[in-house]
This record gives structure tokens, sequence and C-alpha cells, in this order.
């Protein structure tokens, strides 16, 4: 089990350390998913290290998320996901109003852009998503893992 270490900021100023553990849950499709960090507003100092307020999976203006998330083999998945994965047709083709800032932690990941367009990523690589319409997937035979900043932007007219 991994574990998130958290600084924050004594009353007198000093500053400290903490730590919790990070558990991936089950979201479905074949992804686990963590939660780390995020608000809802630009964040305020002096900061206590409290983890602040924040509403939905996917942050609005001036909010932040950071996350993990996990990616199954596609011998994890359903026989009709893994059907769809085997057929370059990946479930969950999305578009939300945040810039992504990633780093693929372990495996290969693929990614697909709503033109059919598929890039892959190993271990060490980076990626910045900018709102665009794409799903993820794993055509390896080991999980693969993502570390994600989300950064929410006014949304779509």
């Amino acid at each position: 089990m991994a574990k998130c270490f958290l600084t924050g900021e004594k009353a007198g100023g000093q500053s400290y350390s903490k730590s919790n553990d990070v558990e991936l849950q089950a979201l479905g499709g074949g992804f686990l998913f963590a939660q780390i960090w995020g608000a809802d507003e630009v964040p305020r100092f002096p900061n206590d290290g409290g983890l602040p307020n924040f509403s939905d999976l996917f942050p609005g203006p001036h909010a932040y998320r950071a996350t993990l998330l996990t990616i199954l083999p596609a011998q994890a998945l359903s026989a009709a996901e893994r059907a769809a994965v085997a057929a370059g047709e990946a479930p969950g083709m999305h578009r939300t109003d945040t810039v992504d800032l990633g780093i693929v932690t372990e495996g290969v990941v693929h990614m697909e852009l709503d033109t059919g367009e598929t890039l892959e990523m190993k271990q060490g690589d980076v990626f910045v998503q900018n709102g665009t319409s794409h799903c993820w997937y794993n055509r390896g035979d080991t999980p693969a893992s993502m570390f994600v900043v989300l950064i929410g932007g006014h949304p779509r007219s």
C-alpha cells in the first residue's frame, strides 16, 4: 500500500508532516482509482495540511485534483470489455473541462482520441491532455498506473 506524505504549517509558522494510506478503489471497467488531494478553490497560505473540501470527481474553474489511476490488463476485463479493447474501441470516451497533467508510473497505457489516433505511453512518459475527447486502456498483460493532476478550466459554452 502506498502512502501520501503531507506537509503543513503550525500556528507558529513551523513546518510539520504527516502521512496517510492511499487505497485504490474499483471504478469499474478495469480501472482502480484513488483521489489523493484536491480543492474547489485556489490554495491559501499558510496551510495546515488538512485535506481541503472538494465535491466532484472533476474540478471546476480555479479547482484541482490529484489522482492515482491503475488500468488493469485486458484479460482482467469482462468478455465485452475485452472485445472492445481488441477492436481498438476502448470504452469510456469522455471530455472534461480540465487540463490533465500526468506521468505513467508503471506499465504501458494507451490514450485513444475521438479521431481514432492512439498514443502509447510507457513508464516515465508524461502527457498534457487539454480538454479533448479521449479514453484510456491497457493492451498489455500487467497493470499500468498513472499519477494525474487535473486543473479545472472554464466550461465550454
